[in-house]
């Protein structure tokens, strides 16, 4: 079993060290931003009250299986991105500069 995230002395966002860093950076501050963001927060806590493991679960698998498709509870993506101040993730930026064709997400 291999968790996303994992609390130790720090959070480590463990799928990240697979990134190429510039999108690992940019990730960072869309995590710290939400932290660091009372409105942003308080929003997120709202939009996210009542949420259970189980749902957390279900979209996580939606997300797999639906890529940009996928409609995180309930809502689109871009929503997502918005909320989470997260317009610009550098998705399309290559994993490794010498296979530009292979991408990440």
């Amino acid at each position: 079993h291999f968790n996303d995230v994992r609390l130790k002395n720090y959070i480590e966002l463990r799928h990240w060290d697979s990134l190429p860093m510039k999108r690992a950076s940019r990730l960072l501050d869309v995590v710290g931003g939400i932290f660091y963001d009372s409105d942003r927060f308080a929003s997120l806590l709202r939009l996210l009250d009542g949420v259970s493991e189980e749902d957390v679960l279900a979209v996580k698998a939606d997300l797999q299986v639906r890529g940009g498709q996928a409609s995180p509870y309930g809502r689109s993506l871009d929503f997502w991105r918005q909320a989470l101040g997260a317009d610009d993730t550098l998705e399309n930026l290559p994993g490794d500069p010498r296979h530009p064709d292979l991408l990440q997400s």
